[in-house]
């Protein structure tokens, strides 16, 4: 989901998976997964220069969870929570 303005981008974002159960020869199952993802970017102009401001964070509620293909999948999980600050200058 999406909401746009002139000088505002709000988004949210849901990545799923169902569990993998049907495997071939080598394969290990893995469990379905829910994760979501936020952010928040502000534009404006200020001395002649174009500024954003970027805030985004990825697994909000801090799922573990495990993608089928991963080939680290046995030894560790997806990473956890992660947020970003970013402050963008455009000249």
């Amino acid at each position: 989901m999406r909401y746009v303005t002139q000088t505002l981008n709000v988004h949210f974002t849901t990545r799923f998976s169902d569990g993998q159960h049907r495997l071939g020869e080598f394969e290990e199952a893995t469990d379905g997964y829910v994760v979501y993802d936020a952010g928040f970017q502000f534009s404006f102009p200020w001395w002649q220069l174009q500024h954003q401001a970027v805030l985004t964070i990825e697994n909000i509620f801090d799922t573990e969870y495990r993608q089928h293909l991963s080939r680290i999948k046995s030894v560790m999980p997806e990473p956890g929570r992660n947020v970003k600050l970013l402050y963008r200058l455009i000249f």
